[in-house]
């Protein structure tokens, strides 16, 4: 029987934890890169309402920003939908345009409001049920509102922001997960 050296027994357990440790900096690293990439907004366009942006085979055109206090309600004769105290509300009307080239059924956006400082907001769909808008609430193809490549539709989405940043916001729409961003001010 061959004789180890004392030291042998020792190689395998330090070659394991460096290969771990090893293993455990490249997870690391790649988590980081991938929290990095999806916090950090991929730059795009900029344009101004009114003006059409084509991105990914989608066309897209703001119609109107609206910024108030209180706004008008799909019912009639409701009173105005108004947000907390302090805050304003704001309803984004865009119109998008669908060419042969998406997959209709796999189409997908996120939409937000940016101000300057980088605050965000999503959209309030409390707030945007009742208000009168647009019938589609999304980008997205759904049952009540179908998208049709080559038909426009028109979508209405409603946020909620301290009345101090009302004049400090611009509209960002990012389509398939952050790969294409356009931002609208208005």
């Amino acid at each position: 029987m061959r004789a180890r050296h004392p030291a042998g027994r020792w190689r395998s357990p330090r070659l394991a934890f460096a290969v771990a440790l090893l293993l455990a900096l490249l997870v690391t690293g790649g988590e980081g890169y991938l929290y990095h990439a999806r916090y950090t907004p991929a730059s795009g366009p900029r344009a101004r309402v009114g003006e059409t942006v084509t991105l990914a085979g989608t066309t897209i055109e703001v119609r109107s920003i609206t910024v108030a206090r209180e706004l008008p309600v799909a019912d009639a004769g409701d009173p105005p939908a108004k947000g907390p105290a302090g805050s304003v509300l704001v309803l984004v009307t865009w119109v998008q345009t669908l060419d042969e080239t998406v997959d209709v059924e796999d189409h997908f956006c996120d939409a937000a409001l940016v101000a300057d400082d980088g605050t965000t907001w999503a959209d309030e769909l409390d707030y945007t049920y009742d208000l009168r808008r647009p019938k589609s609430l999304t980008c997205a193809s759904t049952d009540d509102a179908p998208m049709v490549a080559g038909k426009p539709a028109t979508i209405g989405e409603s946020y909620v922001i301290p009345a101090s940043y009302a004049s400090r916001v611009r509209w960002r729409l990012s389509l398939d997960d952050d790969r294409h961003v356009v931002e609208f001010v208005p």
